[in-house]
This record gives C-alpha cells, sequence and structure tokens, in this order.
C-alpha cells in the first residue's frame, strides 16, 4: 500500500465519523492511547505490513472501518506474471503490448 487518503468510521447506531490523519509522532506522544470511545483520529504506519492505530480505542465491536487506499502495482519480471492493473486499463495494456 502506498498511502491511505481518506478515512471514516461507521457505527450503525450514530452513523459516519471521519478521522483526522496524525503522524505516528503524534500517536506516540499521545498520553492516554488507552481511552475508550468513537474513533476520530487515525495513524498509518507504513511498513511492508502496514499497521493503522485509531484513537480513541473503539469501545464496541459494531465499528467498521472505510478508507481509500493508493496500491503500488507489482513489478512484472517473467512472462508468466499476471498483470497486476486495474480491469479497465487490460485493453489498453494489450493495444500497447501488441504494437
Amino acid at each position: 500500500m502506498k498511502s491511505i487518503d481518506r478515512a471514516f468510521v461507521r457505527n450503525s447506531a450514530s452513523g459516519d465519523t471521519q478521522l483526522a490523519f496524525i503522524s505516528m509522532e503524534d500517536y506516540w506522544a499521545l498520553t492516554a492511547k488507552y481511552n475508550f470511545g468513537c474513533p476520530t483520529r487515525i495513524a498509518v504506519d507504513m511498513q511492508l505490513t502496514p499497521h493503522i492505530y485509531l484513537y480513541p480505542i473503539p469501545d464496541d465491536d459494531d465499528y467498521s472501518i472505510h478508507y481509500l487506499a493508493q496500491y503500488w502495482l507489482q513489478d512484472m519480471d517473467s512472462a508468466s506474471d499476471n498483470a497486476d492493473l486495474p480491469v479497465s486499463w487490460l485493453v489498453a495494456f494489450i493495444d500497447g503490448a501488441i504494437s
């Protein structure tokens, strides 16, 4: 994953709550990380496997997180690889490969 552009938390009782992005530095600086409630902030640790931290910690298992993310396309380094492209690009990709 390259980045997360937007995110919100959905709760069937209260609807959607937009999440504000904070840096990992700001997240680690929070002194009360173990507060519970409806999440209002999100920090993303972009490691090989990204980790998402919500603050405050959801106080109910009825929350679901929704986000818009950008992903890097995977390299094609052999003829047996499948193209990691959106289906809508397939015709243009094939036309370009044939030309």
